[in-house]
């Protein structure tokens, strides 16, 4: 049996975290997790590496830095109307290919292809802290 994932539900489930956990922004911490992202992300505005520069990301339309070459799904998922705020942005940090098949899908839009990005980070805790360093030092 297949499970099916919505956006919607993926979101909710992000919400019903233990308070303090989904509640949790350290960006000192966040600085020391993004280490792990650092080898294919910049947070200076336009420096690529493998991936993206991350700079001013949250607020962004997905897939809109100039000059990199993103996955057809990343596309797709743009030209739907993503925009990165924290809450989606940690779900996509979770699992980037169950991300973008369940907003797709909620947006009735068919993209073939994975994701580029295969790193997942999986703990809430990690999750908000780096995205707090993100808009902390990418604004």
């Amino acid at each position: 049996m297949t499970r099916k994932i919505t956006l919607a539900a993926a979101l909710a489930a992000f919400a019903v975290l233990p308070t303090g956990v989904a509640q949790a922004q350290d960006a000192a911490a966040g600085e020391k997790t993004f280490r792990k992202c650092a080898s294919c992300h910049s947070l200076e505005a336009g420096k690529r590496k493998v991936g993206p520069s991350l700079y001013g990301v949250i607020g962004r339309t997905a897939a809109t830095t100039e000059g990199y070459k993103y996955s057809s799904p990343l596309t797709a998922a743009g030209e739907a109307g993503l925009v990165w705020d924290a809450d989606n942005m940690a779900v996509y940090l979770a699992d980037t290919n169950a991300f973008l098949k369940a907003y797709l899908e909620e947006k009735g839009v068919s993209a073939k292809g994975r994701s580029k990005m295969s790193f997942k980070l999986t703990k809430p805790e990690e999750q908000q802290n780096v995205i707090a360093y993100i808009e902390s030092v990418a604004k």
